[in-house]
């Protein structure tokens, strides 16, 4: 059965082919949790059985927030007789409507009952998922001024959440079970209208507490691609994603980690996202800014991996997250969140030059530098984590499930664990508050000398001279994991690594690219599993940090060569957008990308990767405090120019297009430029 996702502002709607919500994963959501897991529309005409005769003859979205689905009735002549239309939205202001057109398309008048079953249920994320942890919960039911009815329910956490339903025509009875009954007479060749409206709601101050007061404003206006059709369909869709996914805040937007299971904030996965973004819609990287030090760590709470200056890893507002039962709300067990925090606060500088922001955070990036200052003391030079939360993650880097961090025999480590990549973003986030030194009273010779000994101790411990490769980590014994994996990828966008034409070569053997994108672990690897979470599927945010990188380190054709590939790869996919992962199958057994069973789309990360592709293939790089913009263009075979609208440096915007010449050369053009100077460079 084809699923539609609906989704604006925090709400989103799944619904059947029908414009039903008939079961699985189905359903109005919002603040992490179900509020309807259940809806039926049930129309009869002059006393026939239930929906006699009316079959589904259209079932199309319109818009990232608005479907339609129609029926058609025929009379037993064949003629068409009757047409019902649904028109499904979610609005801006959280409310989800749905329109009810009844057509009588006879020559005589008809009489109709319409029943409309709504099944609340106010389920926790969680349950949705399948957590043993479930709640018998007891709903009311009201009726308040005279046409909206109200659906209420005190959790275990102490918060009442609600569910308004408005019909915009009486209600003629209700049914046990909440059946809404609705019954009249239509004219020849008239028609009826119904509108229902649903409203879902929770006690205001929580989700105040961490988001201010909210508002809606449209996202990435202006931007665009002109290209090919591959290129052009799959920019479509991570526009489209995007928007999906957009969260307001009085910060402005922030994106959701993805939909149905993480419609919630993640450090990790909203700070790549916005740092994706930032060429596009750097309000992004700021609303995420704000708003994560806003939640930043304060003490030391072990039932949340709670420290002062850490970042979280996840916000949950659901009631298991609530009552406690889930360290959720908010969770800080992710041991890259923070040092990706600084590098965002950066690069959001070197892309904005808003020195204002980066005064306003001041005391939070001091904060976030104690914590790794804290944290390399406590790792002997190293960041390690280990979980202290009973309900924690054991893993706490982006491979975050139980057996993503193994030795070469498929064991997992001992934690303490110290990740590769996590010491490289450590090594960027010290160097990059160095830089900051004049604006928020840092000891900047203190910072490099605390980077030095770091990168000194790195290239020590995890370089592996027979794997001519960096280990994926060291376990509490510093031994480290001799396995080939895409985490140091990421190394290439810092500078901590001496070896970086190695592990940019190393990433293309077969063993690592499926042709499609770079897997997650080497298919020579005991644990190598194509369709496994992390050990050999292809994940698209891994990639694009990997294709910045490439082109940052001057790797531009590996660049180019993954980046088309995963572009393709979106292409050929479903929507032509990139799920939250795909099967590591390589491309030689398979045409298409063969994707996993149940990996999230959208999803933020993965859709925003698309912009990371599309920089690391023109080589856009910002020129700190200055109105210049470099490029180091290089297109991929299958495209002789490209335009890019809408890219944003220091308050301007312009756009770009480039052409191939001859010779590998590109003409260059900035149109709209507001006097930002553009350069390419070899």
């Amino acid at each position: 059965m084809k699923e539609t996702i609906l989704s604006l502002n925090g709400l989103f709607l799944i619904i059947d082919d029908k414009g039903d919500i008939s079961g699985g994963k189905q359903g109005l959501y919002a603040f992490d949790t179900r509020f309807i897991n259940k809806t039926k529309l049930i129309i009869s005409f002059n006393k026939e059985r239930d929906n006699t005769g009316i079959k589904p003859i259209l079932h199309k979205k319109l818009s990232q927030a608005k479907a339609l689905t129609s029926f058609l009735k025929k009379s037993k002549d064949g003629n068409a007789s009757l047409l019902v239309i649904r028109e499904h939205e979610v609005l801006p202001e959280g409310k989800y409507l749905e329109k009810i057109n009844i057509l009588n398309l006879n020559n005589k008048n008809i009489r109709f009952e319409l029943r409309y079953h709504v099944r609340p249920s106010f389920e926790d994320i969680f349950e949705v998922r399948g957590s043993p942890q479930t709640i018998k919960r007891t709903i009311t039911f009201s009726l308040k001024n005279n046409d909206e009815f109200v659906f209420s329910y005190n959790g275990i956490d102490g918060i009442l959440r609600g569910l308004k339903v408005k019909f915009s025509e009486k209600v003629s009875k209700i049914r046990k079970g909440w059946t809404f009954l609705f019954s009249g007479n239509i004219t020849n060749r008239g028609s009826q209208k119904f509108e229902i409206i649903f409203k879902p709601f929770i006690d205001p101050n929580i989700s105040a507490r961490y988001f201010g007061k909210r508002s809606y404003s449209s996202v990435l206006e202006g931007v665009g691609l002109r290209a090919n059709k591959i290129y052009e369909k799959v920019f479509e869709s991570f526009i489209k994603d995007i928007k999906l996914l957009t969260y307001m805040t009085e910060y402005g937007p922030i994106p959701l980690a993805g939909l149905p299971n993480f419609a919630c904030l993640f450090g990790r996965d909203s700070i790549i996202s916005s740092l994706f973004l930032l060429p596009f819609e750097p309000r992004y990287a700021r609303a995420v800014l704000r708003v994560l030090s806003r939640l930043q760590g304060k003490s030391h709470n072990p039932k949340r991996d709670e420290e002062p200056g850490k970042i979280i890893h996840e916000l949950r507002l659901g009631e298991l997250s609530r009552a406690g039962i889930l360290p959720f709300s908010p969770y800080y067990g992710s041991v890259d969140s923070t040092p990706l925090y600084i590098m965002l606060a950066w690069e959001y500088y070197r892309w904005t030059g808003d020195l204002k922001l980066i005064k306003e955070l001041k005391e939070n990036l001091l904060s976030a530098l104690n914590w790794i200052l804290f944290k390399l003391e406590e790792g002997e030079g190293l960041i390690r984590y280990k979980k202290k939360a009973e309900k924690g993650l054991d893993n706490q880097g982006w491979k975050d499930s139980g057996l993503a961090i193994i030795d070469e025999s498929g064991r997992p480590l001992t934690p303490p664990i110290a990740l590769v990549e996590v010491q490289g973003y450590a090594y960027e986030a010290l160097n990059s508050l160095s830089l900051l030194e004049d604006y928020i009273g840092v000891d900047g010779n203190m910072v490099k000398r605390e980077a030095s000994k770091l990168k000194t101790i790195f290239n020590r411990l995890f370089w592996l001279p027979e794997l001519k490769y960096y280990a994926l980590a060291l376990d509490c014994n510093n031994r480290p994991s001799r396995v080939v994996s895409s985490n140091p990828a990421h190394l290439l966008l810092t500078n901590i690594a001496e070896k970086c034409e190695a592990v940019a070569n190393r990433l293309f053997k077969e063993d690592m690219f499926s042709g499609w994108g770079v897997r997650t672990l080497s298919s020579e690897e005991v644990s190598y599993d194509p369709f496994s979470y992390h050990n050999g599927s292809v994940w698209p945010h891994d990639n694009g940090l990997a294709a910045l990188g490439l082109s940052l380190k001057g790797f531009k054709e590996l660049a180019v060569k993954l980046s088309n590939s995963m572009i393709t790869a979106a292409f050929l996919m479903e929507g032509h957008r990139l799920p939250e992962f795909f099967s590591g199958i390589d491309r030689k057994l398979s045409e298409i990308p063969i994707p996993v069973p149940g990996a999230n789309a959208p999803q933020a990360w993965s859709a925003t990767s698309i912009a990371a592709f599309l920089t690391s293939i023109i080589g856009l790089e910002p020129v700190p405090e200055e109105d210049k913009l470099l490029i180091n263009p290089e297109l991929p075979d299958m495209l002789r120019s490209i335009e890019i609208r809408g890219i944003k440096l220091r308050g301007k915007e312009l756009n770009l297009s480039i052409a191939r010449k001859e010779y590998g050369e590109y003409c260059v053009k900035a149109h709209d430029s507001s006097n930002v100077r553009v350069e390419v460079r070899s």
